[in-house]
């Protein structure tokens, strides 16, 4: 038996795996919402939530998180694409509030009973798990780049007010999350990050805003010159026509 630190470390799963799959999250994440929504009344077929209930938690608090994450899990079973929604499952339960903490509960504890759920219904039982808190940290940033670009895309789309302050939003955020990354980093979180910059959308906005000269004064220039630095469009052009003048039409 190893210390508790080594114990409560042995208790997590590492999630670098989940890098290259994370841009498939968001549609994922509104469907579980979808599947889980409205009443819970209905029992899932095998899941035995009652069992579950005594053996892993004895809370029936636990009762009706057991039996939404057992309706998804049924949903999914036999959908294609059920790694990615397996993923995206897993890391929603370590995410979301709801979902990652239980009174008096471990998340190793915790995640016992989500396993138990799935190892019922035969679905994603090699899947959940508690995720090492720092690549949870890296997912959730990768996370919030791909929500910034559907944002963003959305916001050019409508042709609405905030589509500058949006293009910002995202160039901060891309800056945060490659901070600590050397520029011949592509491996793994790094190289999950700058994979965005070769996205179509991200491809065709930066051409977009080098190619009309879109200018917009007083744009804090550090923060979003760093976004397309590797990218082919922008190398050995010179920074005028870098992202960081994203804005106004020149005239």
């Amino acid at each position: 038996m190893g210390t508790e630190q080594e114990e409560d470390e042995e208790d997590y799963m590492p999630g670098d795996n989940y890098y290259a799959t994370v841009n498939a999250f968001i549609k994922y994440e509104e469907e579980f919402n979808t599947i889980t929504s409205g009443s819970i009344d209905t029992h899932v077929p095998g899941a035995n939530c009652d069992e579950i209930n005594k053996t892993h938690i004895t809370d029936n608090d636990f009762t009706g998180r057991c039996h939404r994450v057992a309706k998804y899990l049924h949903y999914i079973k036999d959908k294609e694409d059920i790694e990615n929604r397996c993923k995206c499952l897993n890391y929603l339960l370590n995410t979301k509030i709801e979902y990652n903490t239980f009174p008096k509960k471990k998340c190793s504890e915790l995640f016992d009973a989500y396993e138990a759920i799935s190892d019922n219904l035969k679905t994603c039982k090699l899947t959940i798990g508690c995720i090492n808190k720092v690549d949870l940290e890296q997912i959730k940033n990768i996370y919030y780049l791909n929500e910034a670009i559907k944002k963003l895309e959305k916001s050019i789309e409508d042709n609405d007010e905030n589509t500058y302050s949006t293009a910002e939003e995202f160039a901060q955020l891309y800056t945060n999350s490659i901070g600590g990354c050397k520029s011949d980093n592509t491996k793994s979180y790094c190289g999950a990050i700058r994979d965005l910059e070769f996205t179509p959308f991200v491809s065709w906005f930066n051409n977009y805003m080098m190619n009309n000269k879109i200018i917009r004064p007083n744009i804090n220039e550090e923060v979003t010159n760093g976004i397309f630095e590797h990218t082919n469009e922008t190398k050995g052009r010179n920074s005028t026509y870098s992202l960081s003048y994203i804005g106004y039409p020149a005239t």
